[in-house]
């Protein structure tokens, strides 16, 4: 609010080709607040800018939100100024409001949302409280947002439509994308499975194009990504479809370990049969030391990860 409230210090580490970015840009500047940015990710740095510029916000990825309590647990700092913590960009694992309630109680409010580049930005929020009860939602919409779940299944999930005053008008130069991308009514069809539930909060449950579909049972790559994220020794999973002659698909998971951890394929495998359907399960579990391929607005790279599984064959 303009005015009111301690001076906003923002630490934005999304790049500015990233719509993201500028849902916490123009919140800095509505506040009449203070934007500190980074030439590159650091966690280190980061922690360095947070203490010399008292910053009160920090904005970023999931990932390297994760980096920054990670590092900041290491060294044993109290991330004394900060008093949101805002992720966006990307699905949010569990383990971000976990590490802010073990490492800093309630201090630190836990920020995520929902938005597109269409949208111009962030249209749904859930802070705070309201997180950390729900972690697995994007919260609710903006006053200015409608939500539509179109053809919703058995569990409530079905493509979520938006419309509002933040819609863009339409792709550039490009007259047929535009047509496929509105219903009639002036609905924005955004492409991602989505549910809502009583109270009007909004749950991403995965891409339409990333949905994989198991002997004609369907597999939320979200849902099981958020398990396998869950394991103590995990620092960052992705899930796909790997083609099989029979199933049509099957789940296939590249993860990512603690330096040292004992935990292998058959342990996450395990790890994940004790929380899901078992076709919800991994055939497939992929480890590795480097980290996940993404692009620069923080999104996990699938196609690089599917081609991982190309050598398997086709089951």
């Amino acid at each position: 609010r303009p005015g009111g409230g301690a001076p906003v210090v923002s630490l934005t580490t999304f790049p500015f080709f990233h719509v993201a970015a500028f849902t916490s840009l123009y919140a800095v500047m509505a506040a009449g607040g203070t934007l500190v940015m980074m030439r590159k990710w650091d966690a280190a740095r980061a922690l360095e800018l947070i203490r010399e510029h008292k910053v009160t916000h920090y904005a970023g990825v999931p990932t390297t939100a994760l980096q920054l309590l990670a590092r900041a647990r290491e060294t044993g700092d109290g991330l004394e100024s900060l008093v949101l913590l805002s992720t966006g960009g990307a699905a949010a694992p569990p383990a971000v409001t976990g590490e802010l309630a073990e490492g800093y109680g309630e201090r630190i409010a836990p920020r995520n949302g929902y938005g597109l580049t269409e949208t111009c930005g962030g249209v749904l929020a859930n802070v705070g409280a309201e997180y950390r009860e729900h972690p697995g939602s994007v919260g609710r919409p903006s006053p200015a947002t409608e939500v539509r779940i179109e053809a919703p299944g058995d569990d409530g999930v079905g493509e979520l439509w938006l419309r509002g005053q933040s819609l863009f008008r339409g792709y550039w130069g490009n007259p047929e994308a535009t047509r496929a991308a509105f219903a009639p009514g002036g609905w924005f069809r955004t492409g991602d499975l989505a549910r809502v539930d009583a109270e009007g909060r909004v749950s991403i449950v995965d891409r339409l194009t990333d949905l994989v579909i198991r002997g004609g049972e369907n597999v939320y790559c979200v849902e099981v990504e958020q398990v396998l994220q869950a394991h103590p020794d995990v620092l960052d999973a992705a899930v796909v479809g790997v083609p099989h002659p029979l199933l049509g698909e099957e789940v296939g998971a590249v993860v990512r370990l603690r330096a040292g951890s004992p935990a292998g394929a058959e342990g996450l495998r395990a790890h994940v049969a004790a929380r899901l359907a078992a076709f919800k399960v991994p055939a497939h579990v992929l480890v590795r030391d480097e980290p996940l391929p993404r692009n620069g607005g923080g999104k996990v790279l699938k196609g690089e990860l599917r081609e991982l599984f190309a050598p398997l064959g086709p089951g």
